[in-house]
């Protein structure tokens, strides 16, 4: 339907008020394809009453609309802007610790349009987290790779943070030397020598499907 305001809900009013125009106009001539007698149909009272009926019928559904779907959509309106809130506060101070799934998702407790639409946020909103986890570990590995000098250090540092930003249980970091790889630092790996010697590790490495010697477990 073409818009004829700004405002969804004026529109929906108007709409609605006009439909019970309409049923109203028509209402005395379907009574009369009934074979109701023309003379208590068509008199001015008996429009008058059916004009009323419809704008009052038209009244009602607008309201029974408006309260159902208003109050889902102010809160909606309410948790994206805290939500807005919660994440300018954490690009700000460069810390997303306050901004997890709990706090700065909105509740998805519908099947619906609006219900799709807050999937949407919050899938905007994760993308948002991961970008910015990103970042932050991009930062972390840099500095870290300018401020330790020493190299055992600097695997046991790298892949503490790897660990931490892959949300990992357990990992190890390898350096290809001649051909083969060797243990540079490991968390929690049990038999990370045979992991090593795989075949399938050797294989991906020499064929260029990795580019990067670490192997994380996840949680």
């Amino acid at each position: 339907m073409p818009r004829l305001t700004k405002k969804v809900f004026a529109d929906l009013a108007i709409w609605m008020l006009g439909f019970g125009i309409v049923v109203g106009i028509i209402f005395p001539f379907l009574l009369l394809m009934l074979e109701f007698p023309e003379a208590e149909v068509i008199r001015p009272g008996f429009f008058a009453i059916t004009l009323a009926a419809g704008v009052l019928l038209a009244m009602v559904n607008y309201l029974l609309v408006y309260s159902v779907v208003q109050p889902r959509l102010n809160l909606l309106v309410e948790h994206m802007q805290s939500t807005e809130g919660m994440i300018h506060n954490a690009m700000r101070q460069q810390s997303w610790g306050h901004c997890d799934a709990k706090s700065c998702f909105v509740p998805q407790d519908s099947d619906d349009e609006i219900g799709a639409t807050v999937a949407a946020f919050n899938q905007l909103v994760a993308e948002l987290m991961r970008s910015r986890k990103l970042d932050n570990a991009a930062s972390e590995f840099s500095h870290a790779l300018s401020s330790k000098l020493d190299l055992d250090e600097l695997n046991q540092h790298a892949l503490d943070l790897l660990i931490e930003h892959t949300e990992a249980a357990a990992g190890a970091v390898f350096v290809e030397m001649q051909g083969e790889l060797q243990v540079a630092a490991n968390r929690g790996l049990e038999r990370v020598e045979s992991i090593a010697q795989s075949n399938h590790l050797l294989n991906a490495l020499n064929s260029g499907e990795i580019r990067h010697n670490w192997i994380c477990r996840k949680r």
